[in-house]
């Protein structure tokens, strides 16, 4: 009987730890597609204060 329980207890141990860890890895594609958007929004920015600087000029 107290096989059974260890063997429970490890089994549970597995499964929550597989629930744990599994959500950790889309999360972190999540904050790295995050991070490429926050980049080419940060370049369009960057393009658009060029052609404002530059119409300006003109």
């Amino acid at each position: 009987m107290r096989k059974k329980r260890g063997i429970k207890k490890i089994v549970i141990f597995v499964l929550l730890s597989v629930l744990a860890f599994g959500n950790t890895i889309p999360y972190q594609q999540f904050v790295q597609k995050n991070r490429q958007m926050e980049v080419r929004v940060q370049a369009q920015k960057n393009r658009m204060d060029l052609m404002l600087e530059r119409q300006i000029k003109e």
